[in-house]
């Protein structure tokens, strides 16, 4: 691929990464991104980096609490107010 000039190559559209809606819509513009062949493999694999991230963060530490929680409530014991985030 040749090189492109800055006016060829589009600004990325902001967009967030804390709900599992905005992360689809990242994980599909980045999709999208490498198979036009618009960003190389190397940013591509950057921001997928990037996105897993704040799958963890967003969604499986989310998750990894509600179990403790729940384990909590099954064998009767009162977390304290503020142990675990909202």
């Amino acid at each position: 691929m040749s090189e492109k000039s800055k006016a060829e190559i589009a600004e990325p559209p902001k967009m967030g990464l804390r709900t599992p809606a905005e992360i689809s819509q990242a994980n599909e513009w980045l999709f999208n991104q490498q198979k036009d062949g618009r960003i190389d493999p190397k940013t591509a694999d950057s921001l997928n980096t990037t996105i897993k991230n704040s799958v963890y963060l967003n969604v499986k530490m989310r998750m990894d609490y509600l179990k403790i929680y729940v384990q909590a409530q099954v064998k009767k014991i009162e977390i304290p107010a503020g142990l675990l985030p909202e």
